[in-house]
């Protein structure tokens, strides 16, 4: 089965690497992983403010990108009177 490597970028630049990798039958299941994954995540984001964005990266075992899923919110908030 290949492997396939997931990176996570967020909005403040920071970046979780994947150095494991998961076995997936397809690229195609990969990319509904990581699809799925960023479904989930985006469930958790509470932005305050302004603008937050979570990417998901794939990458095959030879490192090249395969795939990219992004989610990006927007906060605004106008004052009441």
């Amino acid at each position: 089965m290949p492997t396939f490597y997931f990176s996570i970028h967020q909005a403040d630049g920071s970046i979780s690497d994947d150095l494991i990798g998961s076995d997936f039958g397809s690229a195609q299941q990969a990319r509904d992983q990581a699809t799925q994954a960023l479904s989930e995540m985006a469930m958790d984001i509470r932005p305050e403010r302004g603008v937050t964005r979570i990417e998901i990266r794939v990458r095959d075992a030879t490192g090249r990108e395969i795939a990219r899923r992004s989610a990006q919110f927007d906060a605004e908030d106008f004052e009441v009177e």
